[in-house]
């Protein structure tokens, strides 16, 4: 079993453990769980030093995006799309797709706060796209981001002006 990075090259893995693993959690930390399960990995990244401590800067930047994002909502729309773009740059770095529908839900959700319905649709059909991709169909979080994708369409069908009760004076 090797990391995303390597899978290309050899055994693909059905589950990405590397991936899976929450970003706040160091390297060292990653390597324990991972043994709980009887795996050792030896990848590039964990074998190495310098790859590792670079990893590990990456995933705790991840977590201060998160909680920037969550503060700035009420006040800096702006602000909030350059750390969105950050964020996803470095769940990619980081190889984090099969766990990037969590980032995508949660900037759905940030935006809707927000008020930016378009946003908050495109992320959510964003995180749709990944929980299927990654997770099937019978995923339990499809549930959850159709029920968020539902509310956003109705939210939004109520916010448009109807021309009906309109008069010409």
């Amino acid at each position: 079993m090797r990391c995303p990075s390597e899978a290309s090259t050899g055994f693909i893995a059905q589950a990405n453990l590397y991936a899976d693993t929450p970003p706040g959690v160091t390297s060292d930390r990653r390597q324990l769980m991972l043994r709980g399960w009887g795996f050792n990995c030896t990848c590039s990244i964990c074998s190495s030093a310098e790859k590792t401590a670079e990893s590990d800067g990456r995933r705790k930047r991840i977590n201060s995006l998160l909680q920037e994002i969550a503060v700035q909502k009420d006040d800096n729309p702006k602000k909030v799309d350059t750390l969105a773009d950050k964020l996803l740059e470095l769940v990619e770095l980081e190889h984090m797709a099969p766990v990037q529908a969590r980032y995508y839900e949660f900037l759905a959700d940030a935006y809707r706060y927000m008020g930016d319905f378009k946003k908050a649709w495109k992320n959510g059909k964003l995180a749709l796209e990944f929980w299927l991709r990654y997770e099937g169909e019978d995923s339990e979080h499809i549930d959850d981001v159709m029920a968020f994708l539902t509310r956003l369409m109705r939210r939004r069908k109520r916010a448009q002006p109807t021309h009906q009760g309109a008069q010409t004076r």
